[in-house]
């Protein structure tokens, strides 16, 4: 590692990872402990357990070759392999800039992929992921995704799954005959 402390910047290298989580909630209640450094508040009514998992489900991590990071404006650049770990997704690139004002990791590459958990899959030449929320935005993407059953479409517990093939369509109903004849009790 190096720095410069005119330009306020430092160059880290080797295998290295950038942490970034959910910002810091307001102060505890009398009586309730405070979260240790780095650590998430726990969500209400939970205990250590609740900030763990609460830390866990938001902690981005970026793995790469190198990072340079302008520490007073909290902006940080990496580059070579870079990995970027959230939740169910990872996006491999070329680089990442993270900017903490702003909440954003802009990925470039040639291309960027994202993999999710559930198998979905796509690749794209850049993407933004917001940080401590749910979206992310990327400059047009191709890619391979996975339809999830709704709760409507799935079989009911013991009743048979669809067949497979086309739907059975019900024959149209009949319309009445004017000419015919009542039936005779």
């Amino acid at each position: 590692m190096t720095a410069d402390f005119g330009d306020e910047v430092a160059d880290i290298s080797g295998n290295v990872r950038l942490l970034t989580q959910k910002k810091k909630q307001e102060a505890p209640a009398e009586g309730e402990a405070a979260p240790k450094a780095g650590e998430a508040p726990a969500p209400e009514g939970e205990g250590k357990e609740g900030r763990f998992e609460e830390h866990k489900r938001k902690l981005t991590t970026v793995t790469c070759q190198q990072i340079r990071y302008w520490y007073e404006e909290k902006r940080a650049l990496a580059t070579g392999n870079v990995l970027a770990e959230q939740e169910d997704k990872k996006v491999y690139a070329d680089e990442a800039l993270y900017v903490e004002k702003d909440d954003l990791l802009t990925l470039t590459g040639n291309p960027v992929t994202a993999v999710m958990e559930n198998g979905n899959r796509f690749t794209t030449p850049w993407v933004k992921v917001e940080v401590e929320g749910e979206r992310f935005w990327t400059g047009g993407f191709s890619g391979t995704f996975k339809k999830e059953k709704t709760e409507e479409e799935k079989p009911a517990e013991g009743e048979p799954a669809p067949p497979n093939g086309p739907p059975t369509v019900p024959p149209p109903p009949t319309q009445p005959n004017p000419d015919a004849q009542p039936e005779a009790p």
